[in-house]
């Protein structure tokens, strides 16, 4: 009698061990596949920051600004005294003050 619920008990832990060993690989497999979509993604990160950092030192290129520079510079004119005005000059002209508070709003 002893002998058969030791084989029983023995049986039952068999069963509950492979039902945890199954249970315990599936999460494995669901972690191997979180660590793979993660891996991809950095992946790709790493890629997107390599292709705008390519892009930065084309846009940034010395000769590049320079040309734009030129162009930037080419129609400015020294700032004339008429251009100039006091904060009391501004108060007569209400739409100018008008579009500065909005202006300060953004």
């Amino acid at each position: 009698m002893i002998k058969r619920h030791f084989s029983l008990i023995c049986v039952l832990m068999f069963a509950v061990l492979a039902l945890a060993l199954h249970m315990v690989k599936f999460q494995v497999q669901a972690l191997h596949d979180k660590n793979m979509r993660m891996q991809y993604a950095v992946r790709k990160e790493q890629e997107s920051i390599r292709l705008l950092q390519a892009e930065w030192v084309v846009l940034n290129h010395p000769s590049r600004l320079l040309s734009f520079a030129e162009q930037a510079n080419s129609n400015l004119q020294p700032v004339s005294p008429v251009q100039l005005e006091t904060w009391a000059g501004l108060a007569s002209h209400p739409e100018a003050a008008e579009a500065t508070t909005h202006e300060a709003a953004w």
